[in-house]
């Protein structure tokens, strides 16, 4: 895995994501919209992840 957690990443829906936890597979995200509000928390792998906005 090449992200690390606390991360803030732009995924293919256009949203920004906050990484919260780091799997083997996969990661598990805190979803926010383009409003400012938290729309989800899901897990979601390295092909969704478009950029990387803040790099910790």
């Amino acid at each position: 895995m090449k992200r690390k957690v606390f991360e803030v990443v732009k995924i293919k829906s256009g949203d920004m994501a906050t990484i919260i936890v780091v799997d083997k597979d996969s990661y598990k995200v805190e979803i926010v919209g383009k409003n400012g509000k938290i729309k989800e928390i899901t897990e979601i792998n390295e092909n969704d992840i478009d950029e990387v906005i803040v790099k910790k």
